[in-house]
């Protein structure tokens, strides 16, 4: 490579400074692993925010961590928007590299060590909450929000935010809260915010409704307390057509001087779809995003939070150390209620089907699939609740023995090892009717389609 002063080079494709090759990105069409793989660093010049922040997501969903991890510069310009720096390694001048130079030999330094770690395969958010701790590992700094109000949680989060679509924010939340229970990461809360509780969506439209009707269409007026005669009624009523001020309906007196005649001590609401009165409105909130209307103390309050490394998180990056089998779950039901993980479920029924060749009896495996849940737009919460829900019912028309077992909140399985399958089959019409019932309320925007499947464990 060469040294020295910036050269542009193949139509300023590629510039070298100090050894090191940078490589011009003007288009997300140039975001090509073979291009990202053959520089040392990757500046983005763009006047576009949308191009600017489709080259961003390209680069950090490469398959590799010497790539996702790459240095990434921008070209300053006022046209863009200026959060876009928090998204950078810096600010590259292009006809002196010499401190873009310096910056990415030191992150390539700490790339080189974090890339010759294998971790173990993990679930689709496991592994993102892996490339974040190298992120910040790479980087020696923390892992900041910034407020964008694209985002479905108003706070977009550098480099991790383009794992996920915009309306995917909730998840990055999720993540961040499994590093911080696992001791990966600690940090601060910068500001909180108040989702849906069945998409997650900060994008809520908080309005007072109708307590009888929740109608929004309300007429707010003040009330007036005319001292002389107590009379306390809606300011409409001391309004008169023709004439100037405010006349008391019950004395006939013109009101004067607030203060001296009379005083507004509170209001009243009307509501102008059922003509109710009253004076203590129910405030909802309506999710722009899933159209769920609910009341405010049915909002899940989540932290918007500033992390940084640990140690324990930096033994993770270095070593793969504590980085064992992790789930975004807190909490998993006990298999003291018949209720197991599914790796489990399927050894329970190896050993349960290899009995039965040798001793064969009656026993029927079951399958149920809740269709139409739109799963990936729920909070783990939400879909962990669901499932352990699911799975409850399920277990109730099971005798002792027999075990319930989910994938997720649309399939679940479950075994039975006293019963044949004729034995069985009032199954199919109940649970049917009563989980088609208990997801249904609880999501009634969904359109739940429930199927039962029952075979014997004797084929």
């Amino acid at each position: 490579m060469r040294q020295g002063a910036a050269r542009a080079l193949s139509l300023d494709k590629t510039l070298y400074h100090g050894g090191l090759s940078f490589g011009i990105i003007r288009h997300s069409r140039q975001v090509k692993t073979s291009f990202v793989q053959a520089v040392d660093a990757l500046i983005v010049q763009t006047a576009s925010n949308q191009e600017f922040g489709q080259i961003c997501r390209g680069i950090r969903n490469q398959p590799n961590a010497e790539d996702y991890l790459k240095p990434v510069f921008m070209v300053a310009n006022s046209a863009l928007n200026p959060t876009w720096k928090k998204e950078v390694d810096g600010i590259a001048d292009l006809d002196n590299l010499y401190s873009a130079s310096e910056t990415a030999r030191l992150i390539h330094e700490k790339i080189t060590r974090a890339a010759l770690v294998q971790n173990p395969p993990q679930t689709y958010e496991v592994d993102i909450l892996l490339k974040i701790l190298q992120f910040l590992f790479t980087r020696e700094t923390q892992l900041s929000p910034f407020p964008n109000r694209y985002s479905k949680i108003h706070y977009q989060f550098p480099f991790a935010s383009y794992f996920f679509d915009e309306n995917e924010g909730h998840k990055i939340l999720e993540i961040i809260g499994l590093g911080e229970r696992n001791g990966w990461v600690t940090g601060k809360t910068l500001d909180k915010i108040h989702g849906c509780a069945s998409c997650g969506s900060a994008h809520q439209n908080l309005r007072p409704t109708c307590p009888k009707c929740s109608s929004v269409d309300l007429k707010e007026e003040d009330l007036v307390h005319h001292f002389p005669c107590a009379h306390i009624a809606p300011v409409s009523d001391f309004e008169r057509d023709g004439a100037d001020g405010l006349h008391c309906p019950k004395c006939d007196k013109s009101l004067r001087h607030i203060g001296n005649d009379y005083d507004k001590p509170s209001s009243i609401y009307t509501c102008n779809n059922c003509h109710h009165s009253f004076q203590q409105s129910a405030y909802k909130s309506l999710c722009i995003d899933c159209g769920e209307d609910v009341d405010l103390q049915k909002l899940e309050e989540k932290d918007i939070r500033q992390v940084q490394l640990t140690n324990k998180g930096k033994s993770v990056v270095l070593n793969g150390t504590g980085f064992g089998k992790v789930s975004l779950s807190e909490n998993k039901p006990a298999a003291s209620t018949g209720i197991f993980d599914f790796d489990i479920f399927k050894i329970l029924l190896k050993q349960e089907l290899a009995q039965r060749k040798s001793n064969p009896r009656p026993g029927v495996l079951g399958q149920v699939k809740i269709e139409g849940i739109l799963a990936d737009h729920m909070p783990v919460k939400t879909r962990e609740e669901l499932t352990v829900e699911v799975c409850q019912v399920i277990r109730s028309y099971l005798k002792e023995p027999d075990v319930v077992s989910a994938r997720g909140p649309g399939s679940y399985y479950f075994m039975m090892t006293e019963n044949g399958l004729a034995e069985a089959q009032y199954l199919h019409e109940l649970l049917t009717f009563n989980l088609k019932q208990l997801v249904g309320s609880n999501f009634s925007r969904f359109e739940i389609n429930v199927k039962v499947k029952l075979e014997s464990m004797l084929k």
